[in-house]
């Protein structure tokens, strides 16, 4: 039942916008109220065989069935102005030749708090324009008679009878818009409350994301590095630095040049042509290079990185890693001497 009035007040199509999709049931519910309260008069009237004013009662119809068709289409500023205006201006007619004390002006108060609502997000100055437009109306239609349309009747009990019920629709119509506007308040508060729990959810899951990829990097003893070939930047992580030697504050601007000079004289060759191959081919980079330390010892790392490219195929980033692997190159060394050693005394 409740997706077939959505269907019916805003048709199928989704609305991505909450604060849209808020404002778009309002408008519906308004038109809603608009054609309950014309049939309500029709149905007055009729019982006392008052007919001069059923022609404008169903000219109310059809601006309510016009602003639900225009709200289905999504012509929302439009279906604003159309509603707002069109049930300002038939309210007038009315006032303009109802007495007085027939209660017609309680309408007014009506139309100002839809005109309030509905104009809350196009600016303060449009918002209040439309929220003292009834008041202003209100006080030509008592100020001012055009006999626009053909006169009630003035009989006293006629007019008691529209009074009190002038008085008790306006202020039951006024009750039920606030309502209407309390009841989507609370559909915005609670679906931003769901959208909070699912951010702090999300927020939860990428720390503990981040916390077991810091725990895997610790593990492996890497060194982080990203390099931005566009600009020649290098980020590096405060532990790429603790393999050098240097604190977290040091090395605060790092490019290719600078992590070239560090490399070990022997090792530049090689290193240069395997970064030229990786940005070329944009094959995984993988070198064993010589680097020297902030105390000037040389030692050996394992240096890899892939490249990121544009949709374009343009080289964007090279994100890689560097671990020491020092240790391991000694004893590599060594083995390769003991064995040089045994095949010399064979």
């Amino acid at each position: 039942m409740k997706q077939l009035f959505r269907n019916i007040l805003l048709g199928s199509k989704r609305i991505p916008s909450r604060l849209e999709y808020k404002f778009a049931v309002l408008r519906g519910q308004f038109v809603l109220l608009l054609l309950l309260v014309t049939a309500f008069y029709i149905g007055l009237d009729w019982s006392n065989k008052v007919f001069a004013f059923i022609p404008w009662y169903l000219l109310m119809i059809a601006i309510g069935i016009s602003a639900i068709i225009l709200n289905r289409k999504g012509y929302y500023l439009l279906t604003n102005l159309f509603l707002v205006v069109t049930v300002n201006a038939i309210i007038y007619l009315f006032a303009d030749v109802d007495h007085p004390q027939g209660g017609v002006y309680f309408f007014f108060a009506n139309t100002s708090v839809m005109g309030l609502i509905l104009f809350s997000t196009y600016g303060k100055v449009v918002q209040l324009f439309f929220g003292l437009l009834p008041i202003g109306l209100g006080y030509l239609a008592l100020l001012v008679d055009f006999n626009l349309m053909i006169s009630p009747l003035t009989d006293p009990a006629m007019m008691r009878v529209n009074f009190l019920a002038n008085f008790s629709t306006g202020l039951l119509t006024t009750i039920l818009i606030v309502q209407f506007l309390i009841s989507r308040n609370k559909e915005s508060e609670r679906g931003l409350i769901e959208s909070q729990q699912a951010i702090s959810k999300t927020s939860e899951d990428l720390k503990k994301s981040e916390e077991r990829y810091a725990m895997a990097l610790k593990g492996t003893r890497a060194g982080i590095y990203e390099w931005n070939v566009k600009e020649n930047r290098v980020e590096v992580s405060d532990y790429w630095k603790t393999l050098l030697g240097y604190g977290p504050s040091e090395m605060t601007r790092v490019t290719l040049e600078t992590f070239l000079e560090m490399v070990h004289p022997d090792d530049i060759a090689r290193t240069t042509e395997s970064v030229q191959r990786h940005m070329s081919a944009r094959t995984p980079y993988q070198n064993e290079v010589r680097m020297c330390r902030k105390d000037g010892d040389y030692r050996w790392f394992q240096d890899t990185g892939i490249a990121k490219v544009n949709d374009e195929g343009d080289l964007q980033v090279v994100i890689g890693s560097l671990i020491e692997i020092h240790e391991r190159k000694m004893a590599e060394e060594k083995i390769l001497q003991q064995n040089e050693l045994l095949a010399k005394a064979n």
